[in-house]
């Protein structure tokens, strides 16, 4: 398996470990191929965003407030590409999925990260800021509007940051990466990368190369593979 990765903030590793092995096998069945990329949806601060009778306002957000919205999103909440006017999520054509999530400290504030997988026929649209559609409860303080509780997270819309600008200035894209078939040279290498089976691969700082274990004919037989510098690239010929 190979993967290649586009990275901001978040490492390839941390990425993959966001997906459950089972989603990413569920996966594969139907995309050999499958893109993730892993956004920030909220964090601590301010967002703006368009108020039902009120227009654009600005709404604080405190970590209690951040804690509750990444606590509403779930895995399988679908994503689409842009806002709709609708606030029916069914009327609409997903591009993708959330496949799981993680809290994190981005910059200093604590901060929602989603990691979600898009469908196939979407890979190739421009996709670097979220937003995310929810219901909110607000209280009007000295300073403003404060979120006090977050209901239903009903979507995220994903867009592109040249003709789009997310509520939450964060709310962009930390990383994607892509996962292919493995080729058939590595394929044919693989064996040998197995340090439970390749007694050549060298773990840790320890530099010895182990000796084969001393086995009756019918385990050196086992062995002979690893034996062929011809075949075996861990092994060092001085």
């Amino acid at each position: 398996m190979r993967i290649t990765a586009k990275l901001q903030e978040m490492a390839a590793s941390e990425l993959a470990d966001m997906v459950p092995q089972s989603t990413f096998d569920r996966i594969k069945l139907t995309d050999p191929h499958p893109l993730f990329k892993a956004f920030t949806v909220g964090h601590e601060g301010e967002s703006k965003g368009e108020l039902l009778g009120a227009g654009q306002v600005v709404k604080r957000w405190f970590k209690a407030a951040i804690e509750g919205l990444h606590a509403r999103i779930q895995a399988g909440l679908k994503l689409f590409h842009g806002h709709s006017g609708s606030d029916d999520p069914s009327s609409r054509i997903p591009i993708g999925e959330v496949v799981g999530k993680k809290l994190m400290n981005i910059a200093g504030k604590l901060s929602s990260v989603a990691c979600v997988y898009i469908f196939p026929v979407y890979k190739n649209l421009s996709l670097d800021v979220a937003s995310v559609e929810a219901d909110v409860e607000m209280e009007i303080d000295a300073s403003g509007l404060r979120v006090v509780r977050v209901g239903d997270v009903t979507a995220i819309a994903l867009g592109s940051s040249a003709i789009e600008t997310p509520g939450f200035s964060g709310a962009t894209l930390l990383g994607q990466l892509q996962a292919f078939a493995p080729t058939e040279e590595e394929e044919k290498l693989s064996p040998y990368l197995d340090p439970a089976r390749n007694p050549f691969i060298r773990l840790g700082d320890d530099d010895k190369v182990p000796e084969p274990p001393a086995k009756e004919e019918e385990g050196e037989k086992e062995l002979s593979p690893y034996l062929d510098p011809r075949k075996n690239p861990f092994i060092k010929l001085d």
